[in-house]
């Protein structure tokens, strides 16, 4: 099982991104146009990646809308330029992320079995499918939670002893704030946490 893993991974990952791809390509369309949030990250990534700011309209700057997506996004517009195509491919990667690191976490958690199950449910969830083909932050947002609970998991097994997890910890809650403003509240699950966990007796 431990050999067959990795290709295993990698055949469920392959999957989750060709279905991806095809809802994206197929069933929405790359140049698609944009609907609802859509459009404000497209604007302010856009603007971003021209030097204009963190504004949706130039000159009026915004915070109307967290960076972090934003940010990401202008650096795909950065070499690609504002093109909608190379803006829904990469929702498309960021979904297909979330199984590698899902796996990730269930296998710190559980079984290789019940981490490549974890790992086959998120590739073939629909609603992820769905998403992933939209300009919206919920992607980035999920990869990030999910970076920062393998750290949090890898820390709590060796009873918080390496700062350095602690501090990566808590730049990834950051990062999941900026990217979704109710990240704030899995920071504060993050600190409650290590103070509870992080010694004595609910360590062990």
């Amino acid at each position: 099982m431990l050999k067959r893993t990795p290709k295993t991974l990698l055949a469920i990952t392959l999957v989750a991104l060709a279905l991806r791809l095809v809802f994206a390509g197929a069933v929405l369309g790359l140049n698609a146009p944009f609907r609802g949030d859509e459009s404000d990250y497209h604007a302010i990534a856009a603007n971003l990646a021209a030097g204009e700011g963190h504004v949706k309209h130039v000159g009026i700057p915004t915070a109307a809308r967290p960076p972090l997506y934003s940010i990401a996004l202008a650096g795909v517009y950065a070499i690609f330029g504002p093109s909608v195509p190379a803006a829904r491919i990469f929702q498309v990667l960021l979904g297909a992320l979330l199984v590698p690191l899902t796996y990730l976490l269930a296998r710190r958690i559980f079984s290789q079995a019940v981490a490549l199950i974890a790992a086959g449910v998120v590739a073939l969830n629909p609603f992820l499918i769905f998403i992933s083909a939209y300009l919206m932050t919920e992607n980035l947002y999920t990869a990030i939670l999910l970076l920062a609970m393998i750290v949090l998991t890898d820390a709590l097994r060796l009873g918080f002893a390496r700062g350095g997890q602690l501090v990566l910890a808590g730049l990834l809650a950051g990062a999941a704030t900026l990217t979704r403003p109710h990240g704030l509240l899995f920071a504060a699950f993050t600190a409650a946490a290590v103070l509870v966990l992080g010694r004595g007796r609910p360590a062990r």
